[in-house]
């Protein structure tokens, strides 16, 4: 199993590691583009994913360069709180 952050999201990175038959999972940027249900290629951006949200995918093509195969695309965006932990002073 290999993990890598959006840093190691190339497509060339991705087809080595299909190759030696290896699991992997990489981060990947909001440009990244994912091939819709409809055949269109679209931003991940676009994908409305919003703090809360949770998103899967499977069978997807995330790149427009030919020979990489589909695979499975999960996304999350945690819920922000905006409460925010204040300091203690140490004077109580």
């Amino acid at each position: 199993m290999v993990l890598g952050d959006r840093e190691f999201c190339s497509v060339s990175l991705g087809k080595w590691l299909q190759k030696q038959s290896l699991y992997f999972c990489l981060r990947q940027k909001k440009s990244t583009n994912v091939k819709t249900k409809e055949g269109i290629y679209q931003e991940m951006r676009a994908l409305d994913l919003s703090p809360g949200t949770k998103l899967f995918l499977k069978d997807v093509n995330i790149t427009k360069e030919q020979g990489f195969v589909q695979f499975n695309l999960a996304g999350k965006w945690k819920k922000t709180t905006g409460v925010f932990k204040q300091k203690n002073l140490g004077i109580f």
